[in-house]
């Protein structure tokens, strides 16, 4: 299984990626079922995953199954202190890399509104989907937006 398994890594200087199936991104393993690469790779040359806990990469690489970039960890470090770290903890706004409209716009929804413009209308000025017009103007999204 050993061997198998390597025959999908391509090392690099830093992080050995996996070269075979991947979904979103992380390597997966067919050995007695479909398996993560990287937890795989853990359990190889590391040692057996604690029960509660799960694999971390310390790269930020998810295609990495390099033992050296693994570590053990709780779902709150996965997702809170790594996003902390990784300065992608309060990505909201228009500092959020998928936003498709600025505080601006936000305020202007609000407005426009709040002057009996129907959703359909807002949603096609901004080219924006209606629900996201109602969202913001109900405050469910962008509420930091004053």
């Amino acid at each position: 299984m050993e061997q198998r398994f390597l025959r999908h890594i391509n090392k690099t200087d830093t992080c050995w990626l996996w070269t075979a199936a991947t979904r979103n991104g992380y390597g997966r393993f067919n050995h007695n079922g479909m398996k993560q690469a990287y937890r795989v790779a853990y359990e190889l040359w590391v040692r057996p995953i604690p029960a509660g806990l799960l694999i971390r990469h310390k790269c930020r690489n998810r295609s990495c199954v390099n033992p050296d970039h693994l570590e053990t960890g709780t779902y709150t470090d996965n997702n809170g202190l790594d996003r902390h770290r990784d300065g992608t903890m309060n990505m909201k706004g228009e500092n959020h890399p998928k936003a498709t409209i600025t505080e601006d716009d936000v305020r202007e929804i609000r407005r426009l509104r709040a002057s009996g413009m129907m959703l359909k209308v807002i949603a096609a000025l901004l080219t924006i989907s209606i629900s996201q017009v109602e969202a913001i103007s109900n405050r469910r999204r962008w509420s930091h937006v004053v």
